[in-house]
């Protein structure tokens, strides 16, 4: 006989309750009215500190009236991949960064005008044998990493303007006829080849 579960999810659970204000949530008799309660949801914006009190992770979390729950992955914020194609994710989503050093970490959890916070002890995983020293150095290099790749994120984006811009020359050029007008598209065409 074999039996099967589901595996803990990984993270920081995050378990709040939201009461909404508007008059139109009050409980009512009608089975359609708690059916359409059900399907409401609001924004809930989940922030993270560390122990310097510095914003690291942002979450923002669709929630409805009553009990919710959630994770924090034990990450900070991470950083978009620079590509050259545009991005297809909201730019209210925040990426997810590397994993948080062992600490004590400030949770505030807003919604409107409330404020409610709590804390979260993350600890060392005891089957790594890793110090903390070496977290640490881990920790400094995978900053450089992602502040090089910010530089090439900015310049990635600078080069996507600079093709748009040449893009539109050739638009507008397109009417005009003539030796001189090709030469230009020829040069136009050429620096956009090497972006």
């Amino acid at each position: 006989m074999n039996f099967y579960g589901e595996n803990l999810p990984f993270g920081a659970m995050i378990t709040f309750q939201l009461k909404s204000l508007d008059d139109t949530t009050k409980q009512k008799e009608d089975s359609k009215f708690e059916e359409q309660e059900e399907a409401k949801t609001s924004k809930v914006k989940i922030e993270i500190f560390d122990e310097q009190n510095n914003l690291i992770r942002t979450l923002n979390v669709n929630a409805k009236d009553g009990l919710n729950r959630t994770y924090w992955q034990l990450d900070r914020k991470g950083i978009r991949i620079p590509r050259w194609e545009e991005s297809r994710s909201s730019e209210e989503f925040e990426p997810s960064g590397p994993e948080v050093l062992p600490g004590k970490y400030l949770v505030k959890i807003l919604y409107k005008n409330f404020v409610d916070s709590t804390f979260v002890n993350v600890l060392p995983d005891p089957r790594i044998k890793i110090s903390i020293e070496d977290l640490k150095l881990r920790e400094v290099a995978i900053q450089k990493l992602m502040d090089k790749m910010k530089i090439v994120d900015k310049v990635i984006t600078k080069l996507k303007k600079a093709d748009k811009n040449l893009n539109l020359v050739i638009e507008r050029l397109a009417d005009f006829k003539g030796d001189k007008f090709d030469q230009i598209r020829k040069k136009i065409n050429s620096h956009r080849d090497s972006i």
